[in-house]
């Protein structure tokens, strides 16, 4: 359950409030990694998790159940234009380094992280950093720079080793 834990957990470091959001508002930083659209990355971790706490924790498994196929269900919200009319495109953040194959729970939130301020912030990706701080670095009004720095380092050094 670390990585669902942890994808929530990061959600809502970034978006105060993130639990009583309408799930279309949740999918962006749930369902996506960088622009991409990856249910899988969320609903597996949920399945698995959700299989676990069945018989592991049944206390907690109705929480954990409530988000079973959540991404699926919703699709992909970012790259599906509502019938008829004309939309806005969602800011996306420039293209950002190949990532290695193999998984990385520290990268994942990186581009959960991302993601979810492309689609919160008009013209996120051409923003100076210290304007894009205000979406990566703080919870509520309080600054916490490690909040996405230290998994970012983290990810990097991976970057670095991986193969």
């Amino acid at each position: 359950c670390t990585y669902a834990d942890l994808l929530l957990s990061a959600c809502q470091i970034l978006s105060p409030g993130f639990l009583t959001l309408a799930p279309v508002s949740k999918a962006p930083c749930l369902c996506y990694s960088d622009t991409a659209w990856a249910p899988q990355l969320f609903d597996g971790a949920i399945e698995t998790c959700a299989s676990w706490a069945q018989t592991a924790d049944p206390a907690d498994y109705p929480g954990i159940a409530t988000y079973d196929g959540f991404c699926t269900s919703i699709g992909d919200i970012l790259n599906s234009a509502p019938s008829g009319g004309s939309t806005t495109p969602i800011p996306v953040p420039a293209p950002q380094p190949v990532t290695p194959k193999s998984t990385n729970s520290e990268c994942a939130f990186v581009g959960s992280a991302l993601s979810f301020c492309a689609s919160a912030t008009p013209g996120f990706a051409t923003l100076l950093p210290g304007q894009m701080a205000t979406c990566l670095c703080y919870s509520s009004t309080a600054w916490k720079p490690n909040g996405f720095d230290s998994p970012l380092s983290t990810c990097a050094e991976f970057a670095k080793t991986a193969s």
